[in-house]
């Protein structure tokens, strides 16, 4: 006789009233991480490697990106506990998955309140702003110049075998060095060749946004770097004897070519900066006599080309009263109203600007995938802030 097993009916859940949201508006989709050779990405209060540091992020882990300043070098991320639940990560150092350059500007002198309205807009108040110069050091007992060391709130740096992130790592520096000694520079000054005994030939090289040099960097000879190292081939495994099976290929691997650079098969990241003066989004010259010539330099990977343009406009916001410059005091010429082609994955441009106004540098990139961005920079010569 069959046993009959009766299963009572069990009302679905009543529905509960959501909790009302503190945000309104919509979570951005891009996320920015560590990259896949660093440990860790350091969040800082405003977007400047002096900046207090927050925190990090560590290995595995990944935040919402709120937004970018200006320049589109650091992305404002989601840091809970940090003023305004907000904090900044520098992007050449940071894997970022999404587009970018549909992200809000923030402004680098202000501080996320963490209030959002509905629109979107980041409420924001008011905080000094960081510029980029270069603090200078005191040598160390028995050490001469020239030297470098960590710069002041960096947890580390890495050193590798040439004068690009395609090179191999071969250490960092840390709290725990006190400074090491520079042997050289490459082409536009952007990496440094130091002093590392384990490091093959007993040299390695560094990033200098990451460090701070004492000495003259134009007595610093150039250093030769070694050729950028290749994907090596990879080929398939023949099958063996006993199997019938179709063996598909592998999968062709990327390698470096004359016209696709090893740094082209990196994730993309992008550093520049303007040397001497480097403030963060506007680079001022002229002002109170200061010089009008400045260098422009950028380290750029998982890009396949690159062009430079020099436009002018009107001063706009606190620039309203600079009026566009004129693009004939611009010397070299050669990039006034017009795009040339920039080296990769690091170049440079120095240049002099006579005449008084409003000067917009822009470096256009089309990156390994097809897809294309900018690095927008806006030089302004002569002209002071109306507030």
């Amino acid at each position: 006789t069959a046993v009959s097993t009766v299963v009572p009916t069990v009302a679905p859940p009543q529905p509960t009233a959501a909790p009302a949201a503190a945000v309104t508006a919509t979570v951005s989709p891009v996320l920015a991480a560590p990259r896949p050779e660093n440990d860790l990405l350091n969040v800082r209060a405003q977007p400047d490697v002096n900046s207090q540091r927050l925190g990090q992020l560590n290995k595995g882990q990944s935040a919402p990106v709120l937004g970018r300043n200006p320049d589109g070098q650091w992305l404002q991320i989601t840091f809970p506990g940090a003023p305004g639940n907000a904090g900044w990560v520098f992007g050449a150092v940071a894997q970022i998955t999404g587009i970018t350059t549909t992200l809000p500007i923030v402004q680098p002198s202000t501080t996320v309140t963490g209030t959002t309205t509905a629109t979107g807009t980041l409420v924001a108040t008011s905080a000094p702003a960081t510029t980029g110069t270069v603090p200078t050091v005191a040598a160390p007992a028995g050490l001469q110049a020239p030297f470098v060391r960590l710069k002041a709130g960096q947890d580390f740096a890495n050193v590798r075998t040439g004068p690009d992130v395609a090179y191999q790592r071969v250490g960092q520096l840390d709290a725990t060095t006190s400074a090491a000694p520079v042997k050289g520079k490459n082409a536009d000054a952007s990496w440094f060749q130091i002093g590392l005994a384990s490091a093959p030939g007993g040299v390695a090289w560094v990033y200098g946004l990451l460090v701070d040099l004492t000495g003259d960097v134009s007595k610093i000879p150039v250093a030769t770097a070694p050729p950028l190292p290749t994907a090596a081939p990879v080929t398939a495994a023949p099958a063996a004897p006993t199997t019938t099976a179709t063996v598909a290929p592998a999968a062709p691997v990327p390698t470096a070519t004359a016209s696709q650079p090893a740094s082209a098969l990196l994730p993309f990241s992008q550093a520049d900066q303007f040397v001497p003066r480097n403030d963060i989004g506007d680079v001022p010259l002229g002002i109170n006599g200061e010089a009008r010539s400045s260098k422009w330099t950028w380290v750029i990977n998982g890009a396949k080309s690159a062009e430079l343009e020099i436009t002018t406009a009107p001063g706009p916001g606190i620039f309203s009263n600079c009026p566009a410059g004129n693009l004939g005091s611009i010397q070299p010429n050669s990039a006034a109203g017009k795009r040339i082609p920039a080296s990769l994955p690091s170049g440079s441009f120095d240049f002099t600007i006579a005449d008084k106004g409003y000067y917009l540098f822009t470096l256009y990139i089309v990156k390994s995938d097809g897809s294309t961005t900018t690095i927008p920079r806006n030089v302004i010569v002569d002209c002071f802030k109306t507030q």
